[in-house]
């Protein structure tokens, strides 16, 4: 057997068209595969870095009710942080208490942008206490 197999190789037959046909296909199919999982992959953190970014944008823009905004109610908006474009809505929470101390605000951060063809959004939320004018 083991001659068999010597004489086989070393009689400088190689392979058969059919065989080098197989193993290009086979490879074909695995590189595509693989690209196609990569791709994915590099989406898949691009997506992470929007979502990333949008976060910070709303965390920002959050922060800034109540500091650099007055905690009035109503609703603004801009677009400052190109592709993302933001809208605060400051809306007061009705309290029950005879003598209040304090008012309460619902604020709420909506950011948004356009990536590949579909809309993205971004939104957060929070509650404030705001003194008595």
């Amino acid at each position: 057997m083991r001659q068999r197999i010597d004489k086989r190789w070393n009689s400088g037959e190689g392979f058969s068209l059919l065989e080098v046909l197989v193993a290009l296909s086979i490879l074909a199919l695995s590189l595509g595969s693989l690209t196609q999982i990569f791709a994915t992959g590099y989406d898949g953190t691009v997506n992470a870095g929007r979502y990333t970014k949008a976060i910070a944008v709303a965390e920002r823009v959050l922060a800034s009710a109540g500091t650099e905004r007055p905690l009035e109610e109503g609703g603004i908006s801009g677009d400052d942080t190109e592709p993302y474009a933001w809208t605060l809505t400051i809306t007061q929470v009705p309290n029950d208490a005879e003598n209040p101390t304090h008012r309460m605000y619902d604020i709420a951060v909506s950011v948004s942008w356009r990536d590949i063809g579909r809309d993205r959004t971004v939104s957060l939320r929070t509650l404030r206490l705001g003194g008595l004018e």
